[in-house]
């Protein structure tokens, strides 16, 4: 059986607790692990 891992990046900590209650109240999106991420300062790695 396949596992399967979703992660969610974001901008900002408005973004992040918009996820959170989609994932957590809602329940309309698959639970998975969230990440603020500005792709402005940070640079994409191979991993």
């Amino acid at each position: 059986m396949k596992s399967e891992f979703v992660q969610y990046f974001v901008e900002g900590e408005d973004e992040k607790k918009l996820i959170n209650v989609l994932k957590t109240d809602l329940r309309v999106i698959r639970p998975g692990k969230v990440q603020k991420l500005n792709v402005v300062e940070c640079e994409f790695t191979r991993a």
